[in-house]
């Protein structure tokens, strides 16, 4: 439908919790999207509204290239987190940047 042979990323937001990131097992979907970047489809994969474990539980599957999660001057939860990915050069992109409320 989008008219592409590729999509360059895709990120799997996971929904759990309905107030943001909440334990629970991504293994499933993330070894599904795994399958289409083997089959070519998927360039990248992200991660969207995850906790600590659920990424390295992804890691664990695939290479994961960006993890986005709410974060903005009253939701700065993440920002050991964000140092974290850097490291290891995962690009965080924060949802609601401005707020959102």
């Amino acid at each position: 439908n989008l008219g592409l042979e590729v999509m360059d990323v895709v990120n799997l937001r996971i929904m759990f919790g309905a107030l943001g990131p909440a334990e629970g097992s991504i293994e499933a979907q993330v070894t599904k999207l795994a399958e289409l970047q083997r089959k070519g489809l998927v360039r990248h994969i992200g991660l969207s509204n995850v906790t600590r474990a659920q990424i390295a539980e992804g890691r664990k599957i695939c290479k994961i290239v960006c993890v986005q999660n709410q974060y903005n001057l009253a939701h700065r939860d993440d920002d050991a987190l964000i140092d974290e990915l850097a490291r290891d050069g995962i690009a965080y992109v924060p949802f609601f940047p401005l707020g959102g409320f």
